[in-house]
């Protein structure tokens, strides 16, 4: 099943799914409901939450969050219900902010396949921690891009390894 995000009131969207679960064309009335994208929630909600270690969210075309999993409530600090429309941008140092990096991850994102970066990345309670993102764009099977998935990770322990690590000379 993929995922679409952002359609507009002149947009068709083709779904695959199991034979099981054939639904192949809707309107874009129905795109705009999201109990539509949800028919096969259950499953795709347990593997995200297994993915424990690992913040996976989406967001649409302008970097909106509009899904969460249990591991990005964990590491950043947010329920599912006070992220959900907030600006993804949210994650980012106000320097980060400053010099547009989020846009700059998006667009790179859109024009590579996928941005990868390791930086510091802000929670809930305004704490840093050093993270692993990989951002990838959501694409319907029409091809029509619709928004993006982030898949992060906390690389502090590692980095607070690297910090106290003592040096070696060869």
């Amino acid at each position: 099943m993929q995922m679409a995000c952002g359609i507009d009131n002149t947009t068709t969207v083709v779904i695959d799914l199991p034979q099981s679960e054939a639904l192949s064309y809707i309107t874009p009335e129905e795109a705009l409901d999201d109990n539509y994208f949800r028919l096969s929630e259950d499953f795709y909600k347990q593997v995200l939450e297994s993915l424990e270690e690992y913040a996976v969210f989406t967001t649409d075309k302008m970097g909106d969050v509009n899904s969460w999993n249990k591991g990005a409530e964990r590491l950043l600090g947010y329920s599912e219900k006070e992220i959900l429309g907030q600006k993804s941008s949210v994650f980012f140092t106000e320097k980060d902010r400053e010099t547009r990096e989020p846009e700059k991850e998006l667009a790179n994102a859109l024009e590579n396949g996928k941005a990868i970066d390791e930086r510091y990345h802000v929670r809930k309670d305004k704490s840093v921690f050093w993270g692993s993102g990989l951002v990838f764009p959501l694409v319907d099977t029409l091809g029509t891009h619709r928004g993006f998935t982030k898949i992060m990770r906390n690389l502090e322990e590692r980095k607070e390894a690297e910090r106290n690590a003592p040096e070696t000379r060869l």
